[in-house]
């Protein structure tokens, strides 16, 4: 019935209305808007992280392979390097995840 979330207790489905609540329970409900804000900051700048990332394997493969890969896929309309490609951001994307946890 309760989930534990830092030192408070969050009812999981049996919360009454705020209508319902006696005032004791209002003030035990209060969001935490500096804590809030601090987790949307973090969770910004670890966007920023994976997506730097993100492109910096891009352009490492895009290095390391014989052709220019964006070469190929936008001015050639190549589908197997587009696939390759976008193969290898999805790989990339689940290996930043993993560090980033």
């Amino acid at each position: 019935m309760f989930a534990s979330r830092g030192n408070r207790s969050v009812h999981a489905l049996t919360s009454e209305p705020l209508a319902l609540q006696t005032p004791e329970a209002r003030k035990e409900n209060k969001v935490d808007v500096q804590r809030e804000i601090q987790v949307l900051v973090v969770s910004i700048m670890y966007a920023f992280v994976g997506m730097a990332l993100m492109f910096i394997g891009y352009k490492l493969f895009d290095a390391l392979t014989p052709t220019s890969m964006q070469e190929d896929i936008f001015r050639q309309g190549n589908v197997a390097a587009a696939i390759t490609v976008g193969s290898f951001v999805i790989g990339i994307a689940i290996v930043v995840a993993a560090a980033l946890r």
